[in-house]
């Protein structure tokens, strides 16, 4: 997610530093049961100018503000990529067992 939003948010400062960043408002929806801020974010139509998408919609969280949906566009407003985080625990420790094949609770 980090990578995500670091390539989006990069894609946003540029667009407003020359003025080719367009945003809109969609107000709220509820998504996974929670109500959402849906927000979509508009680019040049010239693929030529090297930014990541065309546009892009996200819902984030109305009371975190964690991302929830993302959906990203091509120059032909087809949709490319989208990703959702339904139960996303920010706070949730892991440790090395977590990743380690020899954990019971993995059953290989």
């Amino acid at each position: 997610m980090r990578h995500l939003v670091g390539l989006i948010g990069e894609n946003v400062r540029r667009g407003l530093a020359v003025g080719e960043f367009a945003s809109v408002d969609h107000g709220e929806v509820v998504m996974f049961g929670r109500r959402a801020l849906v927000l979509e974010g508009v680019l040049p139509p010239e693929l030529t100018k090297g930014y990541y998408c065309r546009r892009a919609l996200v819902h984030v969280d109305a009371e975190s503000g964690l991302l929830m949906n993302i959906r990203i566009y091509d120059w032909t407003d087809r949709l490319v990529e989208e990703y959702g985080y339904e139960d996303f625990k920010p706070d949730l420790t892991l440790t090395t067992a977590d990743f380690s094949p020899e954990n019971p609770r993995y059953r290989f």
